[in-house]
């Protein structure tokens, strides 16, 4: 997911992702849809990326899996 900007919406659990290496207006495409309240996201010192629920569940998201 490198060179892609993610996010989340709170209220249907789906995420999202624009590409950051295209200047100007971007589309975004779906990503995921998930059960989860999304609240945050994180990212460790090897890169890897996290999303964080309200529920309290940390979960690495993984590409292709």
């Amino acid at each position: 997911m490198q060179g892609r900007y993610v996010f989340g919406d709170y209220v249907s659990g789906t995420l999202w992702t624009i590409p950051t290496d295209r200047p100007g207006l971007q589309r975004h495409e779906r990503l995921l849809a998930t059960q989860n309240a999304i609240s945050s996201f994180g990212e460790d010192v090897a890169g890897e990326l996290y999303l964080v629920d309200l529920d309290g569940g940390v979960y690495q998201l993984v590409p292709g899996r």
